[in-house]
């Protein structure tokens, strides 16, 4: 029996990418209930900006949508391998064949997992691939300045700062500015190199 066969036939997860404590696959339309609560929660919204409701039929509808055209974007569901449980989701959009560049967008779904490290394994997994699979050379990121867990964990995967577009989103009765960041493959691969012998090995 074929080493695929025998996964298949035991059920194991599939797994496009695999830390040591996250594992990243595609987004499956069994995952829109879930991915819907995250989407609707309170603070989420508040992270990114987004006050229109989320239902289960616009969520399976962004899920069949990605899932049709794949060279564009990359968009991941992040499985914690202890409970197996789906925590969030994170991607590569844009992406630009010509210039070689994306950008790249994450949401954690609940508090508890959030500051644990999961969102750096898995946009130091993902960046790995952008860079050392997809030939890009430069990524792309954006957060609200309120959004510190967000602009801790890019730059600790090698994001620097590259603008500000002042008082330019509307969140909480209030302007905030939008900080722009982005990594270059030649910055990132030196840092790829001392996670993964610290953190993946």
């Amino acid at each position: 029996m074929s080493d695929l066969v025998e996964k298949i036939e035991k059920k194991e997860p599939v797994v496009f990418l695999s830390g040591k404590r996250i594992y990243m696959r595609p987004v499956e339309l069994a995952d829109a209930p879930v991915l819907q609560r995250y989407a609707n929660d309170p603070d989420v919204r508040r992270m990114v900006s987004n006050q229109f409701p989320h239902s289960l039929i616009s969520e399976e509808e962004w899920i069949k949508k990605i899932s049709k055209d794949n060279t564009k974007e990359v968009i991941l569901a992040i499985v914690l391998k202890e409970i197996d449980q789906v925590i969030g989701v994170m991607g590569l959009h844009a992406i630009n064949w010509k210039d070689r560049t994306a950008t790249t967008g994450a949401l954690i779904g609940k508090e508890e997992w959030r500051g644990k490290g999961y969102g750096t394994e898995a946009k130091m997994l993902l960046l790995n691939h952008a860079f050392n699979e997809l030939n890009l050379r430069k990524i792309s990121s954006a957060a609200l300045e309120f959004n510190g867990l967000s602009l801790g964990f890019n730059a600790k995967c090698g994001y620097k700062e590259e603008g500000r577009q002042k008082k330019h989103v509307f969140v909480s009765g209030g302007y905030s500015d939008l900080v722009l960041t982005a990594v270059f493959r030649e910055d990132f691969l030196p840092l790829w190199q001392v996670y993964k012998r610290d953190h993946l090995s």
